[in-house]
């Protein structure tokens, strides 16, 4: 074998297992630019394919959060309950139809019926407060929260994103509209 094409099959293995490195790295979140895409990504379609699906969002720097919700599922539902943040008293966002949540002015809404294939908008009833706020054009990580009952059986689900495991992921906005 001549030293030029052991070079060649040399530089080749070398640029093979630096290709290989590179994906590594951009898998395991080395590079944080890219691996967040990948996680808005794959979080977003864990969202999108619950029974109740998460079709829109967005959260303001004044704590306000919108959500637009569909039912996937082949049954009526009522949403009762929707949270964004964390579980901390102050740090959550909730939109919710039952005490002990509190409610502006004691009154809960009524709970939302969504039909199969339906669609929901919901803003809060109560806000995001204090540190856990977002910073206009700056991501944001929350932990989010959807409590539905089977209008049929009357079975009270919970979906939560693998137990906070599964994350809201976006970009704050400066106004929820």
């Amino acid at each position: 074998m001549k030293k030029s094409q052991a070079a060649t099959e040399f530089l080749i293995v070398l640029s093979i297992i630096f290709i290989i490195a590179l994906i590594i790295l951009g898998v395991t979140g080395a590079f944080p630019q890219f691996s967040v895409i990948g996680k808005n990504k794959a979080y977003g379609s864990y969202w999108e394919k619950q029974v109740v699906g998460l079709k829109g969002y967005a959260v303001d720097k004044g704590g306000n959060f919108k959500v637009v919700l569909i039912n996937n599922g082949k049954r009526t539902v009522n949403i009762t309950r929707v949270e964004v943040g964390t579980t901390g008293e102050w740090a959550l966002g909730t939109f919710c139809t039952y005490a002990p949540c509190l409610c502006p002015g004691g009154q809960c809404p009524f709970p939302i019926a969504l039909i199969p294939g339906g669609v929901a908008n919901i803003t809060e009833t109560r806000k995001i407060h204090g540190p856990n706020r977002c910073i206009v054009n700056q991501p944001y990580e929350y932990e989010f929260n959807i409590t539905y009952v089977d209008v049929d059986t009357k079975t009270k689900h919970e979906i939560n994103g693998n137990g906070g495991e599964i994350l809201l992921l976006g970009t704050c906005v400066n106004f929820v509209p």
